[in-house]
């Protein structure tokens, strides 16, 4: 049987390199992917990390107006009735 086995392995030699071949290209991309989108993940994390890092608090509602120079949103009942304004990132009357 296992004199079978190797007559079909020496046989065989071209199907046996590239079905190998395959597996070893397979796990070298499921690995490099893995990796990239770790990296990728830890940048981004480490970036918003930095860009908010002298902010104490955020204040969201998922209700919103946006306007041509202010966001307005409302704050969580029992903060305040008024509606929380503040400037907008970037608008096209503004200096950059």
């Amino acid at each position: 049987m296992l004199t079978v086995a190797l007559k079909g392995i020496a046989g065989h030699k071209g199907r046996i390199f590239s079905t190998g071949l395959a597996v070893v290209l397979g796990v070298a991309f499921m690995a490099g992917t893995l990796i990239f989108t770790g990296t990728l993940r830890g940048s981004f994390n480490d970036l918003f990390e930095d860009v908010n890092a002298g902010t104490d608090a955020w204040i969201r509602s998922s209700e919103g107006i946006e306007g041509d120079l202010f966001v307005s949103t409302t704050a969580p009942v029992g903060v305040g009735s008024a509606p929380i304004r503040e400037p907008a990132r970037w608008s096209p009357s503004s200096p950059r």
